[in-house]
């Protein structure tokens, strides 16, 4: 078990940080949104002192690291939690991605009160609730060639014993069948 990639923290953290700039876009303002006038995720609500218009993805990677990655405790967390966590965090605050993660304690279960807790945004929900399920799903999908079996770090298919291994693209149980995509 372990890490799903042997992956340092700083690649993982570049992993994970271009799935939330991906989805978090460019400069906004929107009157409707609680942040006010955010750029890559960052908002002038959360960052009053931050020239967000002029804000540099470089700043906003440094934000992130700094005040979502790291508080979090992402660097410490296998790949496709650490990204759950830290995207949490960013969406929601650090404080609720660490209470949802001690509270539920594996990957789904932390992904459906995710779910959950969106449900319950009721007055934002009918605004920005089909993006944040569809940033939910987004982030099943990109984390699925890293959940694997488990998290387990690397699995080779032996074909008959002592023959070529192959290593697995992609590998998933359904019920009690194991399914591999080999290359």
């Amino acid at each position: 078990m372990g890490e799903c990639y042997d992956v340092g923290m700083d690649e993982s953290f570049e992993w994970a940080v271009k799935f939330v700039l991906d989805h978090e876009g460019g400069y906004v303002n929107d009157p409707s949104d609680p942040g006010g006038e955010t750029k890559y995720g960052i908002s002038k609500a959360s960052y009053p002192n931050v020239d967000i218009a002029n804000l540099t993805v470089d700043q906003a990677k440094a934000i992130y690291r700094r005040d979502y990655w790291k508080p979090v405790g992402a660097g410490a967390q296998p790949q496709d939690i650490a990204l759950a966590l830290f995207d949490f965090a960013v969406n929601a605050g650090v404080a609720r991605a660490q209470r949802f993660w001690r509270d539920t304690g594996n990957y789904r279960d932390f992904m459906a009160q995710r779910l959950r807790f969106y449900t319950r945004l009721t007055s934002l929900f009918a605004k920005y609730g089909a993006g944040w399920v569809n940033r939910t799903a987004d982030l099943l999908d990109y984390t699925s060639d890293v959940r694997g079996l488990d998290g387990v770090t690397r699995l080779f298919i032996l074909l008959d014993e002592g023959q070529q291994e192959l290593p697995v693209i992609k590998a998933s149980v359904v019920g009690q069948k194991l399914y591999v995509r080999t290359g």
